[in-house]
């Protein structure tokens, strides 16, 4: 099997034995590391609040390490305190208001797997609404000071989710009414996330969140689908595996309903060879397609992270990013899922364009040329 660790650089590589290191243990730094870029790649994986205490609290960094860490942390913490406390609001106005409402990943994820909320560093706030529900659950944040901005026109939104921004300081709350997308990589029905949900205390308030199992089957297609450019995807995974050694037959069998049983397997193999999370894999077919795909990570985990989504398909390529999610989808409706979502248009694709009949297969159309073409530059050896 590939070994994913000989492509990380010397600092991700030192991040991620740290993070494997066992209480009372510190990890040795290879020759040549090069400490402010391990403070940079700690931040951009997201694991300065995780990992990054562990790396300040060593006595081998130099001191300005320490210390330029060591405001890194402060200033995440404050941020992780910032959404917490926009969690918590928001929830509860929404549960006052009659919408159902689940926060999941940020605090609340933190708190299910570390004990506390502010152990893990997120961007903004998610919060999942019933589609019904969408228009009421805006109606409430807008009346608390925020306001939406939409990536794309309202006649080309899809509407799985809404950004709303701050009118003044605070995050940024992303309203979903789904887990991806487009429906079909995710189908709410067949994983059923509001029926299974669970509490979890978030400054003495109770806030409903995924279970462990939807949750972890969640995280292994968000963090495919991204082509896992963060290593704090990962290392949520690899956390989970140790906390919860009960959960993960059930995250499996979540993953089969919803035809992402391979992102799981795959994103398991990667927690175990990073952060050596215990894994008791199933010898399978599901399991071998998934392994045979880990080469193309390379782009990816060579170097320092991608910046976004963008840069990461860059890196891969876009035919093989395509590839990539078809081999990891099983069955028709999760392959059509990956389809249609990587056939979204762009915002160059849009380029001010206005609502009138064609105009919607005709975007579709332009982007799958656009994929068919870059197939047949790589076929033919061209550079993308």
């Amino acid at each position: 099997m590939t070994d994913v660790r000989l492509w990380l650089s010397p600092e991700a590589r030192f991040i991620c034995d740290v993070a494997a290191s066992a209480p009372g243990t510190e990890a040795t730094a290879p020759p040549g590391l090069d400490w402010i870029a391990l403070v940079d790649v700690l931040r951009r994986h997201r694991l300065e609040l995780s990992v990054g205490r562990q790396i300040a609290a060593m006595a081998e960094p130099p001191e300005e390490t320490r210390t330029l860490l060591r405001l890194h942390i402060k200033n995440a913490v404050l941020r992780a305190m910032e959404r917490s406390a926009a969690t918590i609001r928001a929830t509860e106005a929404l549960k006052s208001a009659g919408v159902e409402v689940l926060a999941f990943k940020g605090c609340v994820l933190s708190q299910q797997l570390h004990g506390d909320p502010f152990h893990r560093a997120s961007a903004d706030v998610d919060l999942l609404v019933h589609p019904h529900a969408r228009a009421a659950a805006a109606a409430v944040l807008r009346d608390m000071g925020w306001h939406p901005v939409r990536s794309a026109p309202d006649w080309l939104d899809d509407g799985a989710e809404i950004s709303f921004f701050p009118q003044a300081k605070g995050p940024i709350i992303d309203l979903h009414v789904r887990l991806a997308h487009h429906e079909a990589q995710c189908p709410l029905r067949v994983l059923r996330p509001f029926e299974s949900a669970v509490n979890v205390m978030i400054g003495g308030t109770v806030v409903r969140t995924l279970s462990p199992e939807v949750g972890l089957a969640y995280l292994a297609l968000h963090a495919t689908k991204h082509l896992c450019r963060k290593l704090g995807w990962l290392y949520d995974i690899a956390v989970a595996a140790r906390v919860w050694p009960e959960v993960w037959p059930g995250a499996l069998a979540a993953a089969d309903r919803i035809g992402a049983d391979r992102r799981l397997l795959l994103t398991t193999v990667l927690a175990h060879q990073l952060f050596r999370a215990p894994a008791d894999l199933p010898e399978s077919g599901a399991f071998e397609a998934s392994t045979r795909l880990l080469p193309v990570l390379s782009p990816i985990l060579t170097g320092l992270p991608p910046l976004d989504d963008a840069e990461a398909v860059r890196r891969v390529g876009l035919w093989r990013a395509m590839w990539w999610d078809l081999r990891l989808a099983r069955g028709c409706r999760a392959k059509f899922g990956v389809v249609a979502q990587r056939l979204r248009p762009r915002e160059d694709d849009i380029d001010g364009m206005t609502p009138r009949f064609g105009a919607v297969p005709f975007l579709l159309a332009k982007k799958t040329i656009r994929i068919a073409q870059k197939g047949r530059e790589r076929r033919g050896g061209k550079p993308e």
